[in-house]
């Protein structure tokens, strides 16, 4: 058995990707603590090799890059800014089985469950003009209120930042809530030496988000209080976006070693 808890630091910079010098801003650093659990073991005469895990992970001031729309020009603005804490919990297990001398067999399971923490009592402009998170996301759902088409022009506040189309705080990047991987790995001794080793693995993700916003175009008309538009960010067959749906990769391989 085993547990661990371990703090890290990022120190803070300046945005690099900038389109005029008023974007040139400070990001401030970010902090973590990663707590673990878990036990480790060998059973059935080393046959069986066991690993588990639950974990934690509390970030706070999380350094998100993102594009923003300029109020002002209507340009995107893509600045790394500290928009909110982050929270990413979950159990990992690893099963490795010996049945036979030249045989691995193994499975690796994990889920993850994580979100991003905003400040609700966080000034409405910090220091540098930047609006906060909360002020965002209540300015996106008064615009919401009258009616205007989610991510629409006239929706200005929705579908950027970490800002849903619909005014819901958007889900983290790339951090799919299932993983598993499957495999085997035989080895053949053809003697004087020689070694032929056959394997195949197969992993699989479950859907997620890459895009900060989760901004994702469907196919299907969308109507509103500002007019009629031929795509919607709400549902349908997937244009392009963010989402990306669940898939499986398998590979195989042939190696001779000697």
């Amino acid at each position: 058995f085993y547990a661990s808890a371990t703090r890290g630091f990022k120190s803070g910079g300046w945005n690099a990707r900038v389109n005029a010098p008023r974007e040139a801003l400070p990001f401030g650093p970010e902090t973590v603590w990663s707590y673990e659990v878990g036990v480790k073991a060998d059973l059935f005469d080393r046959r069986l090799r066991t690993n588990f895990a639950l974990y934690r992970m509390d970030v706070s001031d999380l350094q998100t890059p993102s594009a923003l729309i300029n109020p002002v020009t209507g340009a995107i603005a893509f600045l790394t800014r500290n928009f909110a804490d982050y929270r990413n919990q979950g159990a990992e297990a690893e099963i490795s089985w010996f049945p036979l001398p030249n045989l691995t067999l193994y499975a690796n399971i994990g889920y993850q469950d994580d979100k991003y923490i905003i400040n609700p009592n966080a000034p409405a402009v910090d220091i540098y003009g930047i609006t906060s998170v909360a002020a965002q996301q209540a300015a996106c759902r008064t615009q919401l209120a009258t009616g205007a088409v989610p991510g629409s022009p006239a929706t200005p506040a929705c579908g950027t930042g970490i800002v849903t189309t619909t005014g819901q705080i958007a889900e983290p990047v790339r951090t799919p809530d299932w993983s598993l991987a499957l495999g085997f790995t035989w080895r053949a001794e053809l003697g004087r030496g020689l070694t032929l080793v056959p394997s195949a693995n197969a992993t699989y993700r479950s859907s997620y988000e890459v895009q900060t916003s989760n901004l994702t175009y469907y196919t299907g008309a969308a109507a509103g209080t500002n007019g009629t538009f031929p795509a919607n960010t709400i549902a349908g067959t997937f244009i392009t976006g963010s989402a990306a749906d669940p898939y499986w990769l398998i590979n195989a391989s042939l190696a001779l070693r000697g």
